[in-house]
């Protein structure tokens, strides 16, 4: 516990859950272990922005996870829902979503991992599963912060939030380092209300 946030552990049972032993290795961890290769993908009459295409290099499966964020490219994207990708040299298609709608660059930028989406656009991304609502929610937290974008980046306006959080991740990032793995998930509290629960496989 910190300040007014909770994080209660969901643990996998014993021999469980200790990282790529397990055969699996989250989109993230590939991403900086160079093990996937993010592209665009291009459709019949044209680039297709509904989707990328992830190509697992490592032995592992990959998990990418919805709302996960990849930054670059021709445009930011959201990953649409969760999915294994097993090891393969063939590329596997992943719907995403357009996480900053004013930017569409004819020759696409290195594509980095840019963290998880927070809770709100997240719900539009698990339950509406539509760029619109997307679009929707990214623009009512641009207008709440009373911030504006070039481009409209949530990724931009993401980490401005998170840097104003850094007491916050520097605490529990030193809790998961203690923690010693076989980790699962988390369920996340304030005061008496469950805010979300995150589960990692």
């Amino acid at each position: 516990t910190y300040k007014n946030l909770q994080l209660i552990p969901i643990r996998f049972k014993a021999g469980k859950g200790s990282g790529s032993a397990t055969g699996y290795l989250s989109l993230s961890q590939a991403m900086q272990q160079k093990k996937v290769v993010v592209k665009e993908l291009g459709g019949r009459i044209g680039p297709d922005k509904r989707y990328v295409s992830l190509i697992n290099r490592s032995k592992y499966t990959i998990v990418a996870q919805a709302g996960e964020l990849i930054k670059g490219g021709k445009q930011d994207r959201a990953i649409a829902q969760t999915i294994l990708i097993p090891p393969s040299r063939k590329g596997e298609a992943v719907n995403v979503f357009c996480v900053e709608k004013m930017r569409w660059e004819n020759k696409a930028r290195p594509f980095f991992h840019g963290g998880s989406s927070e809770l709100h656009l997240r719900r539009q991304i698990d339950v509406r599963r539509a760029q619109p609502p997307v679009w929707q929610e990214i623009d009512r937290q641009f207008e709440n912060r009373q911030q504006t974008s070039k481009t409209w980046s949530y990724l931009q306006l993401h980490n401005d939030s998170t840097r104003g959080n850094l007491d916050y991740i520097s605490f529990f990032t030193q809790k998961f380092a203690q923690s010693g793995g076989g980790l699962a998930g988390f369920v996340f509290v304030s005061g008496n209300e469950v805010l979300s629960m995150e589960l990692f496989e």
